[in-house]
């Protein structure tokens, strides 16, 4: 059982490769933009909620 685990890990770790900065830079900004919209859509939603009288 760990056998078979560890010759998975092995054999994907071989077909790993490196990433381009090109790839890392699109990666890094995907990730950023969409820690923003959540940002904003929680900015909006705390917002809104200030806003209606309880």
């Amino acid at each position: 059982m760990i056998s078979t685990k560890l010759t998975a890990i092995r054999r994907m770790l071989k077909l790993s490769v490196k990433p381009s900065w090109r790839e890392y830079w699109l990666s890094l900004k995907v990730c950023l933009i969409g820690i923003g919209l959540i940002g904003v859509v929680a900015f909006l939603i705390r917002l809104l909620a200030s806003l209606i009288p309880v």
